[in-house]
């Protein structure tokens, strides 16, 4: 399992950048990296092996997790994700996107309309990188 310590840093990069679209800040990092480790440790050769696979071939993680999500692939993916998002909640630069502080019936029926799209492209998105077996 330590043979993919050397893609730690990269992967919680990743995953945050996914999510946020910005660099992951220094602190997350160190919070982030005993929770890879953790979350490792409990997961199967087959799901490290399938996770890893995705980080090295810097796949949509995005797409791949919601299609991981929507057919039970991947769970190591989505944990790791659910950790992310908690801890990024602490950060209080994240706070205004987590916390919708304005009340607009038209911005929100906007936002709603895109992220709708915008998940839809890529569920499809990942249930094409999963077809093929490389991911999962």
């Amino acid at each position: 399992m330590s043979n993919f310590e050397h893609l730690h840093a990269e992967e919680a990069r990743a995953i945050y950048q996914m999510l946020f679209g910005r660099a992951i800040p220094p602190v997350l990092m160190q919070r982030f990296l005993p929770v890879i480790e953790r979350l490792n440790a409990a997961a199967s050769p087959a799901e490290l092996t399938a996770y890893y696979r995705a980080v090295e071939t810097r796949a949509d993680l995005e797409a791949l997790e919601l299609a991981g999500r929507l057919t039970g692939r991947l769970p190591l993916l989505t944990r790791k994700v659910q950790a992310m998002v908690a801890l990024a909640e602490t950060l209080p630069e994240n706070q205004p996107l987590y916390v919708n502080q304005r009340s607009s019936f038209l911005a929100g029926a906007a936002a709603m309309a895109w992220a709708a799209a915008h998940s839809a492209r890529q569920g499809i998105k990942g249930l094409w990188l999963l077809r093929g077996g490389a991911h999962g």
